[in-house]
């Protein structure tokens, strides 16, 4: 799956936001909750 450059900003400042957080997990929840990151509604 290919990302586009604003999922990788998103992942990136959830990798930034959220250290204690996979990046499996961080991967999860953009693939489940494209909407909410979209709004800019993360957790």
């Amino acid at each position: 799956m290919k990302q586009t450059p604003q999922q990788k900003a998103v992942a990136s400042k959830m990798r930034r936001d959220h250290p204690d957080m996979s990046v499996r997990q961080i991967v999860a929840h953009l693939s489940i909750n494209p909407e909410a990151l979209r709004a800019g509604r993360i957790g």
